[in-house]
Parts: structure tokens; sequence; C-alpha cells
């Protein structure tokens, strides 16, 4: 069984974050959308498996502090303090699937991805 995945897009403001989570957007067949929510404020996009693409700005910090996830993508702006302190902390490994082990999964270096 899979599981599901938490996504955030975090960007150094809410219109680089939202432009990323676009641009992922545009890569999702649309036969695999559940729903798309866009407002001034929450950009976000589910899938019919269950994975959630959620788009964060660290300029908020009371957004991003609490949030947990499985992938991330971050921007290159976000500063080393807020990227240790409340992005790589809320890092929570996804579950084994079937006859594997915790230890061949998710390392955060291979979670993450830089835009």
């Amino acid at each position: 069984m899979r599981s599901i995945l938490n996504i955030i897009i975090y960007g150094s403001s809410f219109d680089i974050a939202c432009r990323k989570t676009k641009e992922l957007l545009d890569k999702i067949p649309t036969e695999e959308l559940l729903s798309v929510i866009k407002s001034k404020d929450k950009f976000e996009i589910r899938l019919k498996n269950g994975d959630r693409y959620r788009t964060l700005s660290s300029y908020n910090i009371s957004q991003v502090r609490g949030v947990r996830w499985q992938y991330a993508y971050i921007d290159n702006l976000i500063n080393d303090e807020i990227l240790h302190n409340y992005i790589y902390c809320k890092f929570i490994p996804k579950q084994p699937a079937e006859g594997r082990f915790l230890e061949e999964y998710d390392n955060i270096m291979d979670c993450r991805e830089f835009y």
C-alpha cells in the first residue's frame, strides 16, 4: 500500500511559491486531480490518490510553523535560520511499504528539492 504524501511548496514570498505550484500543477494530468483551491492566501492541490500539495510563504512564520511534510520544494532565497528551525524539523518520513524496513526510506536530503 502506498503512503499519502503531504508535499509543501515553501517560498520566500507567497507569489514565488504560487509560481512554483502552478508549474507543478501544469505537469499533473487532469484525470489525477481531485481539487484545486486558489485564493488570495491559499493555493492547494489535492490528487485522487490522496497526495496534497500546499503552498506556504516563509515570510509568514506562523503559517510555516507546525506544518509536517514528506516532500518539499524550497525556494533558494529562504534563509538558513528558517530552513533549519521551521522547515527541516517538520519533516516526517513516509510510512514503509509492506515488506520494507524504515531504514530503506526517507533521508531528508532525498525528500526536498530547491528551486
